[in-house]
């Protein structure tokens, strides 16, 4: 009987010892088989789809997550730049919205608004000056000074009496005391154009008191070698002099301001309130021009109304420095 024809691969002996019958591998070994038809890698996303465009032209990057308060929620309480500081941009650009009377208007009602403080700290300080000044003198020996004499010069016998160290130490002695007075006094005026309360107590607490000593001293300086020529006997010099010192005064009139407010060094206060005065020397003036104004009636009404009038000028100063450095003004 004849067998059936023998297929490569098929076992020819099918109980035999050869374990790979038609040189095939064993059923169950090599490589797995390929998918079936149908399957394989999914295929690309549908047109239209991909990832996210980015943003549109003009935009940055968004924020990183975790960062900076939810997105419509305003920032919690006590965060962000102080009053009068900030990036470009924060507060009115300097000069915007000057005038003159909204300044006077300004520092009237905060002065009325804050009356107890103000004439109360001008009080004390009038006292304690006094007191200071009084004790330096005698302990000094300034109290054996001769009388003047027929010719009156009290200044010539005073510093008789006190010599050449005394003299120098009365003065540094006096310049301390009224540079301190003043940045106290701007502290305090600061703090109303930010719009906190005053007491007392804020025109007792200057602000870089470092600072402004340094400044005011540059600023002494200046102008003892600014007033050297009127030593000379010759009026042409002392008249130059004098108009010298009243331009450099009236260019440094920010200086210890923003020394103050800003903890400048001295000679970037200066430098700062040159760029200031030059960029708005009308506004600057004019406001100067009021300052002496209201100093000049104050001391009209027999000393006293200095106690008004003082305060003013300075609250006047305040306003026009803010306003003219781009700084916050509060209402």
């Amino acid at each position: 009987m004849s067998q059936p024809p023998e297929y490569p691969g098929n076992p020819s002996e099918p109980w035999s010892d050869n374990p790979h019958p038609g040189n095939y591998p064993r059923p169950g070994y090599g490589p797995p088989p390929g998918p079936p038809p149908g399957y394989g890698p999914p295929p690309g996303p549908p047109p239209g789809y991909g990832p996210p465009p980015g943003p549109p032209p003009g935009y940055g990057p968004p924020p990183q997550p975790g960062y900076g308060p939810p997105p419509g929620y305003p920032p919690p309480p006590g965060y962000g730049p102080p009053p009068g500081y900030g990036p470009p941009g924060y507060g009115p650009p300097p000069g915007q919205g000057f005038d003159i009377g909204q300044a006077f208007s300004w520092a009237w009602n905060k002065f009325t608004q804050n009356l107890g403080p103000l004439i109360l700290a001008m009080l004390v300080y009038a006292v304690v000056g006094i007191v200071v000044h009084g004790l330096v003198f005698v302990l000094l020996g300034g109290a054996t000074a001769e009388n003047p004499g027929t010719d009156g010069n009290y200044a010539a016998s005073f510093s008789a009496g006190l010599g050449t160290v005394g003299t120098l130490v009365l003065s540094i002695v006096s310049f301390v005391f009224g540079i301190f007075v003043q940045a106290a006094f701007l502290s305090g005026g600061l703090d109303l154009a930010d719009g906190r309360p005053v007491s007392v107590g804020s025109f007792f607490k200057p602000r870089n008191f470092g600072s402004v000593v340094l400044a005011g001293a540059l600023l002494s300086v200046i102008s003892a070698v600014l007033d050297l020529p009127a030593l000379l006997p010759n009026f042409l010099f002392a008249f130059l002099s004098f108009v010298a010192i009243i331009v450099f005064t009236f260019f440094a009139l920010f200086t210890i301001a923003f020394a103050t407010d800003r903890g400048l060094s001295p000679i970037d206060a200066l430098k700062a309130s040159v760029s200031t005065v030059r960029s708005h020397i009308g506004d600057t003036l004019l406001s100067f021009l009021v300052q002496g104004l209201v100093l000049f009636l104050g001391f009209l009404a027999c000393g006293v109304g200095i106690l008004v009038a003082a305060p003013v000028a300075l609250l006047i100063q305040v306003y026009t420095y803010r306003k003219l450095s781009g700084g916050p003004v509060a209402p």
